[in-house]
């Protein structure tokens, strides 16, 4: 396989998987400000420190507001790390390898993006936010779906998975920084309890974290579901197991036959990282130490990637945080 297809591949998976993680974040943050005892400001202004880029917007809007909020985030097209700049992007890069993918999941992504290109912020407040938020997650999910289901399982699928949960384990050490590390509400009880529920609901895991844990939804457990959970599809432990076999699979199917060392050191490294997170305990994933925790993984995921990157690609693209 071209270095170039590999690239396109790995970056389809990050981009689809970061507009599942944006949409559910936005969502799930959107409708808890109504339970917030912040001021709007605060509350648009978390928004797009979770998602966005705050200098560009506050060099482009000035103050945090509503709308300014959701259209940067959401339909800004300057904006690299937008819903619709990662749609667009994961559009491009299919449409460059068109002809080596099945033509449904062209089909699915180019509806999607002219579909989202033609909607605006005043449509979606005016219409629905909710139901705005549900088809996108609904057109993701037939995305996510289909690959799955008609994907030859070959070098492509495994490069196209590498990137799906690199994203996820990016997305998730993000998602945990934006809610819980969050010293102005962490000594608020019932503020910190609305926050983990959110965490929980935003990686769709507040069901299985129930069955888990009954009705103990305090720091220590949250922190343990999403990061040290080796069965939950969203949490660190099972991305980071998830792209190890990956990127295993991918050395031992090379399609030259002869292993590619280059893996080694990427494998070496997902290897350490699973490594550490078994050796985590309760005191680690405490709230006054969890912020330590979660930027000593997101440091490793990142080496992770840029690894992968400057092994494989010509050129390392810049990787939106």
């Amino acid at each position: 396989m071209l270095n170039r297809t590999a690239e396109a591949l790995l970056w389809i998976g990050r981009y689809t998987e970061r507009a599942e993680n944006h949409v559910r974040l936005i969502d799930v943050l959107y409708h808890l400000r109504e339970n917030e005892e912040d001021d709007e400001c605060s509350v648009w202004h978390r928004l797009v420190n979770a998602v966005g880029n705050p200098e560009a917007y506050e060099l482009k809007y000035g103050e945090y507001e509503e709308i300014a909020a959701l259209n940067h985030v959401i339909f800004d097209r300057e904006q690299p790390n937008s819903l619709f700049s990662c749609i667009s992007q994961a559009r491009t890069n299919l449409r460059n390898i068109r002809e080596k993918i099945p033509s449904e999941l062209w089909e699915v992504m180019n509806g999607f993006f002219l579909w989202l290109k033609d909607s605006t912020v005043e449509q979606m407040l005016q219409q629905s936010p909710h139901l705005f938020f549900r088809r996108i997650k609904e057109s993701l999910s037939t995305y996510q779906g289909m690959s799955q289901s008609i994907l030859y399982r070959d070098e492509y699928y495994q490069w196209s998975e590498c990137g799906r949960y690199l994203e996820r384990c990016e997305n998730t050490l993000r998602l945990l920084t934006a809610i819980c590390d969050d010293r102005s509400v962490s000594h608020v009880a019932e503020h910190f309890s609305l926050r983990l529920q959110s965490v929980l609901q935003v990686a769709g895991g507040y069901e299985g974290f129930r069955r888990q844990n009954s009705d103990n939804v305090d720091p220590e457990a949250v922190a343990a579901f999403m990061i040290t959970d080796g069965y939950f599809p969203r949490s660190i432990h099972f991305s980071v197991r998830m792209l190890k076999e990956r990127l295993e699979a991918i050395q031992r199917g090379n399609s030259s036959r002869i292993k590619d060392t280059r893996l080694n050191k990427p494998l070496k490294l997902a290897g350490k990282m699973s490594s550490d997170l078994e050796m985590l305990d309760d005191s680690d994933l405490a709230p006054d130490r969890l912020g330590d925790a979660l930027r000593g993984l997101s440091r490793s995921t990142e080496q992770i990637g840029v690894t992968i990157s400057s092994l494989f690609f010509q050129e390392e693209r810049e990787v939106i945080a």
